[in-house]
């Protein structure tokens, strides 16, 4: 492409992560990931949250986990999707106290689990059996209210 002058944007190199990714190639997805950096590009949310879900697909938790604090002190912070994608993946390995880490860091950053976290949490909670334990651990998300887009 950059021979024909044609530069890959932020969209064509995610989309390219993404592809490495559903195809088992972590490791070229995060060379795609480092190349874009090294060319100065700043990843959003998406491009982040894209590498995260590919590596906890692969069961690479501690290299999800380590992407996710990388893109906090870069200033690009996690959204729902970013915190569904590893609270699924923590349920999934039955690690509670990841899980319940996870949900009260989104209360603190004040975000609201949509339909798809809570679902996930419910089956995991039903699924562990001990409901008063979670009852007493889980963060109060009432207060936020309805999302405004209304798909959460």
């Amino acid at each position: 492409m950059s021979q024909r002058g044609i530069h890959p944007d932020l969209f064509t190199y995610t989309t390219l992560i993404k592809g490495l990714c559903l195809e088992g190639r972590i490791g070229d997805a995060r060379v795609v990931f480092s190349l874009m950096e090294s060319y100065g590009m700043e990843c959003d949310v998406v491009t982040y949250s894209t590498l995260i879900d590919g590596y906890c697909k692969a069961g690479m938790l501690e290299d999800a986990q380590l992407l996710f604090l990388e893109m906090n002190t870069k200033g690009c912070f996690p959204d729902v999707v970013t915190f569904a994608t590893l609270i699924g993946a923590f349920a999934r390995k039955k690690e509670s106290a990841k899980v319940i880490e996870l949900l009260k860091k989104m209360h603190d950053m004040k975000i609201s689990p949509n339909m798809y976290t809570r679902n996930i949490v419910l089956e995991y909670i039903i699924k562990d059996g001990d409901c008063q334990s979670w009852i007493n651990s889980l963060p109060d998300f009432s207060s936020f209210g309805k999302p405004k887009n209304g798909k959460h």
